[in-house]
């Protein structure tokens, strides 16, 4: 009887590879037009699930077969010859023992640690985005219903990680996931180190996917229960009259997954500038030019992801204005959309509330005391993002 060799004998000597900067490139490259194909980075940037398409397609793991030059019938014929129990689906995948291996060669190079743990974090990420779109469209077959999902989202507590602001976007948590794996004091570190043990191999593949399915579980059971209730986000349950008063009932906590979703917009630009979204604010003043917006726009999110990087987006400065790129975009919708309920603009109109907002901002006297702290805030973000050249770092 021939004696079957452990997984890393058998990868050693028939599927081995150097790992080069131009493989960490390359994959990060595979990793960034993923993200940015279709839907998928609304359905990552959000903690919302459902709402938006993402399926990780067989050419999607294909490529990493290529990026890093191993044939992929050859590896699951290696696969085969395994000490591996054949049925168990998830931790004989070609793909999972690819990125396990890859992440192995990857850990132990002699390449700067930037690109390793560049690399490892990446394709990590990859499989956490493969088990996670197949739960999504799983569990979701017919997508979700925006209006009940946010509700739902907005009605969690901060037991669930999406409601953390660390952990805010499904891309968020699967990126703290990746970076956990790497962490020294993780069960798993050692096996990515040395890659000895096969059952231990295949425990790091099925204890990440139960991981990250228990997550997208529990808050699609929430969203079920959410549905039977017949609630949705932001409607007109949330708004009573009261005389000549306008009470508007959990307006902040509803608005924090739309809040959300802007802000994380704003760290990737190819996300937060839109041609059609440049020619309509364009198109409402004649001494701006959409190019010139863009500019702006482009600075904008190379400030916030600085401000992000370095725990600066809830600064103030000493007059009290918003400074920080997440204060400032939290209190412009909060307080705008307060004041566009108190003049009782028709909120079902999208030009409705356009030119409500365009005539408040434009008004040489603003008598809320609100509406101006938004209004000096940006001029003087504006005055930062103008004066921001070669480095953020020597303008904060």
């Amino acid at each position: 009887m021939a004696t079957v060799l452990p997984l890393k004998q058998l990868f050693t000597a028939e599927h081995d590879f150097t790992p080069t900067a131009n493989m960490v490139k390359e994959i990060v490259k595979w990793r960034t037009l993923y993200e940015n194909r279709g839907e998928h980075a609304e359905a990552l940037n959000t903690p919302l699930l459902g709402c938006n398409v993402i399926k990780f397609l067989p050419r999607d793991s294909d490529a990493l077969f290529d990026i890093l030059g191993v044939n992929k019938s050859d590896f699951q014929s290696t696969i085969r010859r395994s000490s591996l129990n054949q049925s168990f689906i998830v931790s004989t995948d070609p793909f999972n023992l690819l990125v396990t291996w890859a992440v192995h060669k990857f850990y132990n190079s002699n390449m700067p640690q930037n690109l390793r743990n560049e690399a490892c974090t990446s394709l990590f990420y990859m499989m956490l985005i493969r088990f996670f779109s197949s739960f999504v469209n799983h569990m979701l077959p017919h997508g979700a219903n925006r209006g009940i999902m946010e509700a739902t989202i907005d009605n969690l507590s901060d037991k669930f990680d999406i409601k953390h602001s660390d952990t805010g976007t499904w891309k968020l948590v699967m990126m703290s996931r990746a970076t956990e794996l790497l962490d020294p004091k993780n069960i798993h570190c050692s096996t990515i180190k040395t890659f000895i043990g096969d059952q231990k191999i295949t425990y790091l593949i099925t204890d990440t996917q139960t991981r990250i399915r228990t997550k997208v579980k529990l808050v699609i059971l929430e969203y079920h229960k959410m549905k039977e209730s017949g609630k949705t986000s932001v409607d007109t349950t949330l708004i009573e009259e009261i005389g000549d008063k306008t009470d508007i009932k959990g307006l902040e906590n509803s608005y924090d997954t739309m809040i959300s979703s802007v802000c994380n917009r704003v760290l990737n630009v190819n996300q937060l500038i839109r041609n059609d979204f440049l020619k309509i604010a364009c198109s409402t003043t004649t001494n701006i030019r959409s190019d010139m917006l863009r500019e702006l726009l482009i600075k904008f999110s190379t400030l916030a992801t600085y401000q992000y990087a370095h725990h600066k987006q809830e600064d103030t400065d000493s007059n009290g204005r918003y400074r920080g790129y997440m204060i400032l975009i939290r209190n412009m919708v909060q307080r705008t959309y307060r004041a566009c309920i108190m003049k009782k603009v028709k909120m079902t109109s999208k030009l409705a509330i356009l030119q409500e907002v365009i005539n408040m901002y434009k008004a040489s006297r603003v008598s809320d005391p609100e509406i101006l702290k938004v209004k000096e805030s940006v001029e003087a973000f504006v005055l930062i993002l103008r004066c921001l050249q070669e480095t953020l770092q020597e303008r904060l």
